[in-house]
């Protein structure tokens, strides 16, 4: 079963994991207790969710004080990363080890290509420039969601739920703070509709196919952390993401 909501919720998680899971000595985590692997993941990270729902980037855009300046230049990384996140789904559709799978890769394609042409309406109307340089901590992170299709279908499935299930569920958190007449509200919608809550299920289902391993899970901690490191930039906020 997975659940897309906000797992820092769940209580007695710390008590669980030490009498539910152990790590095997070759780098499997065992599952003792039968919980399916999207759940242990977010569940266990659940100081990603937490720290990702406390960004200023975040909170800013729910209570209405982001700069504009702050949301345009987010819009503009954002874009930049999506180019070559949408390469990474074209390299996952070869990897996929079946029809399921192939369709939900597809789907991320097809909903990348779609913000992408969102992102270009929305600059275009504000007259911004997307045309951008990214910095080398933006390259380290799409270089490294790269690398994981590169490393094969596990790892990048694992990159994509990490990526996916933090910004849905970010986002989502965002979109029951505001209301549609937000001036932001066409981006809030876009990454908290229902068809990204479909999205995130359908990784779901996935993932919970996959044996976990000490170097999925490190991939998967991975993600969140450089997303939440890509939102300092876009505040010019100086230090890294603990």
């Amino acid at each position: 079963m997975c659940v897309t909501s906000n797992y820092m919720y769940h209580t007695s998680i710390s008590h669980r994991f030490a009498t539910g899971f152990r790590t095997w000595k070759d780098g499997d985590v065992a599952n003792a207790v039968g919980e399916p692997t999207s759940v242990y993941l977010r569940e266990h990270h659940a100081g990603e969710w937490t720290r990702a729902i406390e960004h200023s980037l975040i909170t800013q855009t729910a209570d209405g004080t982001i700069e504009d300046a702050v949301f345009d230049r987010w819009i503009v990384m954002n874009t930049e990363f999506l180019r070559t996140y949408r390469r990474f789904f074209i390299v996952m559709g070869t990897l996929a080890p079946d029809t399921r799978s192939s369709t939900v890769m597809v789907k991320g394609l097809q909903s990348t290509d779609y913000e992408i042409e969102e992102s270009e309406q929305y600059a275009e109307q504000q007259g911004i420039d997307l045309v951008y340089e990214p910095t080398a901590q933006e390259m380290d992170y799409s270089s490294f969601v790269m690398a994981t299709a590169a490393q094969g279908w596990s790892r990048g499935l694992i990159a994509t739920f990490g990526i996916e299930a933090l910004y849905y569920d970010t986002w989502s958190w965002v979109r029951r703070q505001v209301t549609p007449d937000h001036r932001y509200w066409r981006f809030i919608d876009l990454w908290s509709n229902d068809y990204q809550r479909r999205y995130v299920r359908d990784l779901c289902v996935l993932v919970d196919a996959v044996p976990l391993t000490t170097e999925l899970e490190r991939i998967f901690r991975s993600v969140t952390r450089l997303e939440r490191a890509s939102w300092d930039e876009a505040q010019w906020l100086d230090g890294a993401v603990s």
